[in-house]
């Protein structure tokens, strides 16, 4: 179906290189490949390998979700592809997830994975740009949250390079992946967003390396990799 038939319900975004879009059947096995990638899962709440029954079920739960506008309280995975890839090619780069809030429809949380091999392209800043555009512009949501692990540098200069701003230091607050893990929270609201709001980058704060593992930098979630009712962020730029 062309993006110009598209059901309003289905969020189809544009950008220069991607194409955001809802997750079909044939996305699992990308979806579960990049999952089982060590570096990818690690500030995430997964283990690796992930499983490609997991990814199937996860993709089934978010077939006919009501994207635009979304339900509150709903956790939303919306899938990542190259625009200039090989014509039919509509393999997988990374998945970009949002949550309006249950008691406050005006505010949302965000965040994002990419695959190993698009790293470091500038793919996830696209990404984040065209979720925050859609969530602002199309939505009108007054408010949108991420968070991040301090030591997660990567996604922390996505969510700079977006403008979001850096409000909260929050110190060993979760205990994940047999160690105490502190995060940073991010925040912007929409009239910073229309103004075009940029922010120099907050000054690194960090924790040495835990020698018996590493908080993510991602939505906690359910064994079948349904989220909890959480925010972060992931992937990097």
């Amino acid at each position: 179906m062309p993006p110009s038939t598209l059901p309003l319900s289905m969020l189809h975004l544009r950008t220069g290189k991607l194409l955001l879009r809802p997750f079909v059947p044939g996305d699992a096995p990308a979806f579960a490949r990049y999952r089982s990638d060590p570096d990818v899962a690690r500030y995430q709440s997964w283990t690796s390998p992930y499983s490609l029954a997991a990814a199937e079920e996860l993709v089934t739960q978010m077939q006919g979700r009501h994207l635009v506008p979304p339900r509150p309280g709903e956790w939303n995975q919306v899938a990542i592809q190259l625009t200039d890839a090989q014509p039919g090619d509509t393999t997988l780069i990374g998945d970009c997830v949002f949550r309006v809030h249950p008691d406050d429809v005006g505010q949302a949380g965000i965040g994002f994975t990419s695959s190993k091999p698009l790293q470091h392209l500038g793919y996830a800043t696209q990404a984040v740009r065209a979720l925050l555009r859609a969530l602002f512009d199309d939505m009108g949501l007054h408010r949108v949250t991420a968070a991040c692990d301090v030591e997660n540098r990567s996604s922390q200069r996505v969510l700079e390079r977006v403008g979001m701003r850096r409000e909260a230091h929050f110190v060993q607050n979760m205990f994940f992946k047999v160690a105490w893990r502190s995060e940073y929270a991010y925040a912007i609201l929409r009239s910073e967003w229309s103004a075009g709001v940029t922010r120099p980058p907050p000054p690194f704060v960090g924790l040495a390396p835990s020698p018996t593992g590493r908080r993510f930098s991602g939505l906690p979630e359910f064994p079948n990799g349904h989220p909890l009712p959480s925010f972060a962020d992931s992937g990097q730029p």
